[in-house]
């Protein structure tokens, strides 16, 4: 019988949505339950952590998100055992921001919701994060695909309850980060600079295991 090797280790966001990662949700996991409370609770701490002295985003302190299990071996492919509410809702964070952003740091947004793919090196497009199979096609046309979120304000036929539950999630996130971003509660000079702390400073413990 094989041993299972675990490791922890602590990134930022932006290196926990690279090339490094490729996030898959296995079908045995619940599906994706987290509501709006929940995730209000946590940019609320996103802007509490931020909303500090003026210093530059390299010099405030990180803010922890909470830890993530994954089973991974050397490859970036990755099995999400626990942290699929806080890895899913991050998604859709970095969604509604590209949304509210319009600007070159829009596209900066997009590279940590999807690596393009290269026709010169046969590199396929790859999604940072898959969802079980009866979410994941929803997910990557209304959360991660760019315009995505301007086709789910038009949406009116959504079939399940998770996708119900996107729906309102990402309506009621893109009105929050409006609201939030101009409200006067952050000291930066610009939305596109308040919010460069959410991929940069905030940080995620990271565990994986595999079989050695």
């Amino acid at each position: 019988m094989s041993r299972m090797s675990i490791r922890g280790s602590e990134y930022p966001i932006k290196k926990i949505f690279s090339d490094d990662f490729v996030f898959s949700i296995p079908l045995y996991q619940r599906a994706y339950s987290w509501t709006t409370e929940e995730s209000e609770e946590m940019l609320q701490d996103l802007l509490r952590a931020m909303d500090g002295p003026e210093e530059t985003i390299e010099e405030l302190s990180p803010y922890f998100l909470g830890s993530i299990v994954l089973i991974k071996g050397d490859e970036p492919d990755a099995q999400v055992i626990d942290g699929q509410q806080r890895l899913t809702t991050l998604t859709m964070l970095l969604s509604a921001l590209r949304s509210l952003i319009k600007s070159d740091y829009a596209e900066g947004l997009t590279a940590f919701l999807c690596e393009k793919g290269n026709v010169v090196t046969g590199t396929p497009t790859r999604y940072r994060l898959t969802l079980r199979k009866q979410d994941a096609n929803f997910f990557k046309t209304y959360i991660q695909n760019e315009n995505g979120i301007e086709e789910l304000e038009e949406l009116q036929e959504v079939v399940s309850e998770s996708q119900r539950c996107d729906l309102s999630k990402q309506r009621s996130l893109c009105s929050y980060f409006a609201t939030a971003t101009h409200s006067g509660r952050t000291k930066r000079d610009t939305t596109e600079t308040q919010w460069s702390y959410v991929p940069t400073a905030s940080r995620l413990p990271l565990y994986t295991s595999a079989p050695r």
